[in-house]
């Protein structure tokens, strides 16, 4: 992170070894130091890769819950959830995070900022009885993009945001 942060980031061979070029091309171009030289949301959303994530991870569905989005949440790569996240920030108005922002926050009951899975379990096991504990550490292996044993804010909005109406055509 301070590499980024100074503008001198390299890709550690035996970290990106199976990362393509693509990803590896749109990610230095997400990461300039300077916000001027930075790609933009769209020229991301258009870029080669991501194209190429896009055709069969995002199916258009309504929003019905934000747990509902959870449970249909699929954590492919860590590179490519990284490029979601930072599309999504960009894109996403108070109108397609509010319901979310009102989940998370119900669901934080500690107040941390942060969900970890006993307040997962306990949401979940609320709204969807059915759901078996196992299937819920799933769930919640798949948010934890980072692997930092919680779901934090930006985890939590690219696992249950409705990708349909972010990643339209206009945006």
């Amino acid at each position: 992170m301070q590499a980024v942060k100074k503008g001198t980031f390299t890709f550690n061979p035996k970290k990106w070894k199976d990362i393509s070029k693509e990803a590896k091309d749109l990610v230095s171009q997400m990461i300039v130091k300077s916000p001027s030289g930075r790609i933009t949301a769209q020229d991301a959303l258009d870029h080669e890769w991501f194209e190429q994530v896009l055709d069969d991870n995002f199916e258009e569905t309504k929003l019905s819950g934000a747990l509902k989005s959870l449970k249909k949440f699929e954590a492919k790569q860590k590179m490519q959830q990284a490029a979601l996240g930072y599309i999504i920030f960009q894109l996403s108005t108070k109108e397609n995070t509010e319901e979310l922002d009102e989940a998370f926050r119900k669901l934080d009951t500690n107040h941390d900022g942060k969900l970890d899975l006993d307040e997962l379990l306990e949401g979940c096991n609320e709204v969807f009885p059915e759901m078996d504990e196992d299937e819920i550490r799933e769930l919640f292996d798949k948010a934890d993009t980072d692997g930092s044993g919680a779901i934090d804010y930006t985890e939590w909005i690219t696992a249950t945001i409705n990708k349909s109406e972010i990643l339209t055509e206009e945006n």
